[in-house]
């Protein structure tokens, strides 16, 4: 029973592991599709919606940061979980 808990929070760990990779990838598109608007459009847009725009782009990248620090906290759950299995592998 305990072997199986390990390898079955092992998987979840990986999958986990591969969405948030995916949300990194989806946050950083974002940013740079955002930060390419602004540099295009800069002097059309009024303060207000510049100021509204480069808000979002710093949302995005508090994401960003937050999900880095997900994807290094689900790293190390992985390792751990993978001594975990060889260890009682063993």
């Amino acid at each position: 029973m305990y072997k199986k808990d390990t390898k079955a929070q092992l998987e979840l760990y990986k999958q986990t592991l591969a969405t948030l990779l995916n949300d990194k990838g989806t946050i950083e598109w974002q940013i740079k599709k955002e930060q390419k608007f602004i540099a295009e459009n800069s002097n059309h847009l009024g303060a207000n919606s510049l100021k509204l725009f480069l808000e979002h782009v710093e949302r995005l990248q508090n994401d960003l940061l937050y999900t880095e620090k997900r994807i290094n906290f689900t790293k190390s759950r992985i390792e751990f979980y993978e001594y975990k299995t060889k260890f009682t592998n063993s």
